[in-house]
């Protein structure tokens, strides 16, 4: 069994942390990529290993949603006027979430 989640999580933050809360899930609310990279060696007569091929992946992480709807929760919990978006359409939802994003972006720079 799983741990219920609680709306009050998010607020009870060590002091000192908020930066670095808002810093990881604005991280993971932008989307971002990885790359890995594998190396396969073979060893010749005398023991000495060389590079026989190598191979660079790079992967795209799209936009976390959860994370984007507790910076919300974050935003909203100090006014009054939290927004329901349980009530938004498909496209009311994707307006919103390239309007979050490009906020974040521009507090990232």
């Amino acid at each position: 069994m799983g741990r219920k989640k609680n709306n009050q999580d998010c607020k009870n933050v060590l002091p000192g942390q908020e930066s670095f809360l808002f810093d990881s899930l604005s991280y993971l609310a932008k989307g971002y990529t990885t790359s890995e990279c594998v190396e396969e060696f073979v060893c010749d007569k005398e023991g000495n290993k060389t590079l026989k091929s190598q191979k660079i992946t790079t992967r795209k992480h799209a936009p976390d949603i959860n994370s984007i709807k507790i910076l919300c929760e974050m935003n909203n919990s100090s006014s009054s006027d939290c927004c329901d978006y349980s009530n938004f359409s498909d496209e009311e939802l994707l307006t919103e979430k390239n309007r979050l994003i490009k906020i974040l972006s521009e507090q990232s720079n």
